[in-house]
């Protein structure tokens, strides 16, 4: 059982409004945290005096900051991304539509963005954090990928769940690229959709493998301009 899944078991017996009411704002100290500071600005001890909530409560509930950290991302992405999946459905339009919202939103937060960058592509095997996104952005393109399957769009030999392993990672490949410096705010969203068609552009066949083919040389043309 991961540490997240145990905070989640104490989190579902909480039996008063009170106790709820400190967890989220727990949770939002910490994603204020990391917004001011990035990933090293949160510690235990600050995250206690600005949430008031006793050091000795704090890790009886979450164990470490990483376990925190992890739930206040994945919370978050994870509601966010479930509405906008909502709104804009599983297809390749609404996945780009999708691409193009997260662009915006790591433009709206770009120190938070930037700590979960560095926490992704550290060199710990057991990297709670970087399993929660990696999670939750296999789960978007594994929607994508069995919309395609189910329009006969996608080859059959292709593995989904490689797939969509692969794709995630590319994505926030992307992402570390703007965080360093490499690719520009405004070029970001085209680049990871441009990492995506590219990785359709292989596996796709017939109509959708035309349609996609159209959008990636539209793409490259928007990057090389």
């Amino acid at each position: 059982m991961t540490k997240v899944s145990a905070a989640s078991q104490k989190r579902s017996s909480y039996s008063s409004e009170s106790m709820a009411r400190r967890r989220t704002r727990v949770l939002e100290e910490a994603r204020k945290l990391i917004a001011e500071s990035g990933y090293d600005g949160v510690t235990m001890r600050l995250l206690a005096e600005r949430s008031e909530v006793a050091s000795a409560t704090l890790y009886n509930i979450y164990g470490n900051k990483e376990t925190v950290i992890a739930t206040a991302v994945s919370e978050l992405f994870e509601e966010q991304m479930a509405h906008d999946t909502a709104e804009r459905g599983a297809g390749l339009d609404g996945t780009i539509a999708r691409m193009r919202w997260i662009a915006e939103e790591i433009r709206r937060m770009p120190e938070y963005s930037r700590a979960m960058v560095t926490v992704y592509f550290s060199a710990s095997a057991e990297n709670l954090v970087r399993d929660l996104l990696r999670r939750i952005t296999m789960q978007a393109h594994r929607r994508l990928f069995a919309s395609l399957r189910e329009q006969g769009g996608l080859l059959p030999w292709v593995d989904i769940d490689l797939l969509a392993s692969q794709t995630a990672n590319h994505q926030y490949a992307a992402v570390h690229d703007w965080a360093i410096g490499k690719v520009a705010m405004d070029r970001l969203a085209d680049r990871q959709i441009y990492e995506l068609l590219l990785a359709l552009a292989a596996v796709t066949t017939g109509d959708i493998a035309d349609d996609v083919r159209t959008r990636l040389r539209q793409v490259q043309e928007t990057l090389v301009s």
